[in-house]
């Protein structure tokens, strides 16, 4: 039990610094190209953030934990929402630009929306994984393409050739701080859910309720120390775009790789209560964020105590 908690604190710094060094490395980055930060924090802080759910849902598959992998990503994306929006706002005040009521936001309540339809007759198949998978790379182009329609591809290509002769050392600098930054928030992750499972197994906790609570807590912590390392620089379209991302990747990205794999089997309980919450969570985003152009602190208070709730309702159900 000592060596799992100290394995556990050892992940956790790994954590905080591979946040740090995410944000920063991918900001400035996204300054040196011309990129906006809402686009980074869609794209590379997203999916490298989302890697934990991945490998260890991909993990969980093999090793016959099916309730492992799915609890792992209804509860990530219910955490991405209801912990870490509702600490960024409580932290520091989230201004959201528009764009995302228009494209962003609906792309990430249509992947929860899918994923519930697809899960609705208890399987979600290979070829409904597909379609997940397809969304994912879909959703990608999308970035990419508005991307270079908004700077325009001349002025995008002058920029990086500018770039090339001026700042070339300063972006190795940034793709290096990236790269450890991933490695740090991937490695972290996987000492901390490895210890936490080890843990709750011991004191008798079902399959379910340690991919729900307890390992997407662990895998989302990725996205927890990226969004308060983002407020504490006031990177507020990373910090947003992140957890939107993340969500899209979750749905997209990881069922959609872990169902190709094998199908992956939905119990008829989370139909009626997880699944759900996490469309509530998904829905209360879109309504607050309509509501003003920013996340208020009142909102992040309601996020928190809506985390708190579905977690323990779920633990004790």
């Amino acid at each position: 039990m000592i060596i799992n908690i100290i394995i556990f604190i050892v992940g956790l710094a790994l954590l905080c610094y591979g946040a740090d060094w995410l944000v920063k490395g991918s900001s400035r980055m996204a300054e040196s190209f011309g990129i906006k930060p809402l686009v980074v924090g869609l794209t590379v802080v997203a999916i490298g953030t989302s890697s934990p759910e991945l490998v260890v849902s991909v993990v969980s598959i093999v090793q016959k934990k099916n309730d492992i992998a799915l609890g792992n990503i209804i509860g990530s994306n219910i955490c991405n929402i209801g912990l870490i929006l509702g600490i960024s706002a409580l932290m520091h005040y989230l201004t959201v630009q528009k764009i995302f009521l228009k494209k962003e936001l609906p792309v990430m309540i249509f992947s929860s929306a899918l994923l519930f339809i697809f899960g609705s007759n208890l399987l979600i198949s290979r070829v409904e994984g597909a379609v997940l998978l397809s969304g994912f790379i879909a959703f990608m182009l999308y970035i990419v393409l508005s991307t270079l329609k908004s700077n325009g591809t001349a002025e995008l290509d002058l920029n990086i050739d500018a770039l090339v002769i001026r700042n070339n050392n300063n972006k190795l600098k940034d793709t290096i701080f990236i790269i450890i930054g991933i490695a740090g928030l991937v490695l972290g992750s996987h000492l901390m859910v490895k210890s936490s499972v080890v843990i709750a197994t011991s004191i008798g906790i079902s399959d379910f309720v340690i991919g729900l609570v307890l390992v997407a807590f662990g895998t989302s912590l990725p996205e927890l120390a990226t969004s308060v390392a983002a407020a504490f620089r006031k990177e507020t379209d990373i910090l947003v775009g992140n957890v939107i991302g993340s969500n899209i990747s979750n749905a997209f990205l990881v069922i959609g790789t872990v169902a190709l794999l094998k199908p992956v089997t939905v119990d008829s309980s989370i139909l009626s209560f997880e699944f759900p919450a996490m469309m509530v969570f998904s829905f209360l985003l879109f309504v607050f964020l309509r509501a003003g152009p920013a996340l208020q602190r009142i909102y992040g208070v309601i996020f928190l105590i809506g985390y708190i709730f579905v977690m323990v309702v779920s633990f004790y159900r």
